[in-house]
């Protein structure tokens, strides 16, 4: 049996909402939403994460998360949301299974953006050219 939780909510072994379906993705409504209206998108097939996706995969679940944004927008009032992918455990990937996230934003959810840092005086170019080199 496939271990994978997104893989058996693909095959229907598990419950969720779905929200969209085709040949190659499903959309469902997270579980834990940030806002209600939190989609997740993944493909059918077992892509662990972004950067061993199969280019067909990453070329096809873009224009898919842009319609749905669009039904999610619609159907939520909302005024933007957040498109993620997390790539490994430190960036918040708990499944190994790629997956969009699209959260609806609201200017009342208390989420704020991630503090930046700034780069010191001759920084930018040995980290572009680290960077380029790979």
């Amino acid at each position: 049996m496939n271990k994978c939780l997104f893989c058996r909510i693909v095959a229907g072994e598990l419950p969720s909402e779905r929200l969209y379906e085709d040949q190659q993705f499903v959309a469902i409504l997270d579980i834990h939403p940030v806002n209600f209206g939190h989609l997740l998108i993944m493909p059918k097939t077992h892509e662990e994460n972004f950067l061993s996706a199969s280019p067909a995969v990453l070329t096809a679940i873009f224009p898919l998360a842009q319609n749905l944004a669009r039904a999610l927008m619609e159907a939520t009032g909302t005024p933007g949301f957040n498109l993620l992918i997390n790539n490994g455990r430190l960036s918040g990937q708990l499944i190994d299974h790629l997956h969009i996230h699209i959260v609806p934003r609201l200017e009342t959810d208390g989420l704020k953006h991630w503090p930046g840092k700034t780069y010191a005086q001759g920084q930018m170019r040995p980290m572009g050219e680290k960077i380029r080199a790979n």
